[in-house]
Formats: structure tokens, C-alpha cells, sequence
């Protein structure tokens, strides 16, 4: 295991963002101010989808007060 890296077949512990990487693969300091609005666009791009996840699990589950009919439709 590498300290660097982390334990095998986890993501490494540092952030990883392609297009603003150095030669190692992670952010460089040039970019640095670059970094946080992507991890903030990141995080807020997440929370709906995690949201969605967890009432599907919770129908799937049977766990009272779920159903998939609360997973909305925005088929309108």
C-alpha cells in the first residue's frame, strides 16, 4: 500500500482533476485557484442524484413511508 495512494482498490486520497493535472495527476499549484469551484460545482451536482439514490433504496428496501411513486417524474 502506498502512503501516497492509499489502500488498494480505493480512490486516492487527494483530488484528482484530469485537465488541470500535473504530470503526477493531481492538481497542480497554478491551478489552485481553479479548485474549489470545481469541487463546489462537484458537491452540488452530487446532492440531487444522492437524494434520488437514496429513495430508490429506501422503496427497494420496503422501508415503511417509501415508494417509487415519491421519486419524481420530470416528464412533464
Amino acid at each position: 500500500m502506498s502512503r501516497r495512494n492509499g489502500p488498494p482498490g480505493l480512490a486516492p486520497f487527494k483530488v484528482k482533476y484530469e485537465p488541470l493535472a500535473n504530470h503526477d495527476g493531481y492538481i497542480d499549484l497554478q491551478y489552485s485557484d481553479r479548485t474549489w469551484p470545481v469541487l463546489i460545482l462537484g458537491f452540488l451536482l452530487f446532492l440531487p442524484g444522492a437524494y434520488h439514490v437514496r429513495l430508490a433504496w429506501f422503496a427497494w428496501c420496503g422501508r415503511p413511508g417509501y415508494s417509487y411513486a415519491d421519486i419524481p417524474d420530470f416528464d412533464d
